[in-house]
């Protein structure tokens, strides 16, 4: 359940206060019974919970404001037309002995490998259901399955360095996913690796550039750059220790909008609703995020000039 008090403008979130940072925000646990009266009163309770914080927290948040010198004024939450979706894929239903003694049978491969020291094989499947409503009059639901392969294995090599690397998979359901032989091949590809890792030479010493390619260069970008395109906003607090951790999170881009920040050739776009890629299954595709907003396209960088950041109501 969240609550937020007050208006647009300013309401009681992206406040901190030491020692309790809690926000105006509440998880709580439901009964499995089909109870109206139970589930009536448990929600009743959490609301009435998170509203009185919230209200503490708003008179708290307007008093630290007054002692504070704002450059610009930003609303705490923006308008947004009402939206009502549905985003339904049917759960997925899966052999659970065959998908063990499929496990079983690849992670069985990596005792043709004696460099490798220790492996791990695993399926995770996930059926998620999401039903959330505001009171703007927006509501969406949304039923995603999710089937996880992941797969990794650890060696050392002879001067003790550990070596380790993993493989995943991710599918919405078992006929996208790849076959038994597809997942095999990798596995043995996965293995053989560890052979020539572990007697590959040491660099003494290196000083220059160095050239990422193929998937490298994608987690390169997705964990390096890609953190900084997210506006998050430094949060109000009435406590010193909250106030330098939050200045240490900081998002260097905030100052860089307008700015060159990529190669003069090179355009990024954030798209939601892109499901499929040149043949490859998108699972992080949606219609519309988690705060009842439709997706849509949002351009970043623009001929290597930082555009905007993504960014919540």
């Amino acid at each position: 359940v969240e609550v937020r008090v007050g208006s647009p403008d300013l309401d009681n979130t992206g406040f901190l206060s030491y020692p309790s940072f809690s926000g105006g925000m509440r998880t709580v646990m439901m009964p499995l019974d089909d109870d109206y009266n139970e589930l009536r009163r448990q929600l009743w309770l959490a609301t009435d919970a998170v509203y009185k914080k919230a209200l503490d927290d708003l008179a708290r948040k307007r008093s630290a404001l007054q002692n504070k010198t704002l450059t610009e004024e930003i609303p705490d939450f923006s308008k947004e037309e009402p939206v009502t979706i549905a985003e339904v894929i049917p759960a997925l239903k899966v052999n659970v002995v065959e998908t063990e003694n499929l496990a079983k049978e690849l992670s069985s491969l990596f005792k043709g490998f004696p460099d490798v020291f220790t492996s791990t094989v695993q399926f995770t499947i996930n059926n998620t259901h999401i039903r959330y409503i505001n009171s703007e009059g927006s509501s969406f639901v949304r039923s995603l399955p999710l089937i996880t392969f992941a797969a990794s294995a650890a060696s050392q090599a002879s001067d003790g360095m550990p070596l380790e690397n993993f493989i995943a998979f991710f599918g919405r359901s078992m006929d996208e996913f790849p076959q038994k032989d597809v997942l095999a091949a990798r596995l043995r590809e996965l293995g053989a690796q560890f052979e020539k890792l572990r007697s590959a030479p040491l660099l003494d010493q290196y000083n220059g550039p160095v050239l990422f390619e193929g998937q490298a260069a994608a987690e390169l970008f997705s964990q390096v750059f890609v953190p900084r395109l997210v506006a998050t906003r430094r949060p109000v607090t009435d406590s010193p220790q909250a106030e330098r951790v939050a200045a240490m999170q900081e998002n260097p881009f905030l100052d860089k909008i307008g700015a060159r920040v990529m190669p003069g050739f090179m355009n990024v776009v954030d798209n939601p609703t892109l499901s499929e890629y040149e043949g490859n299954r998108l699972i992080a595709a949606y219609k519309v995020d988690d705060e009842a907003v439709a997706a849509r396209q949002t351009t970043l960088i623009e001929s290597g000039i930082l555009k905007t950041l993504i960014t919540s109501r």
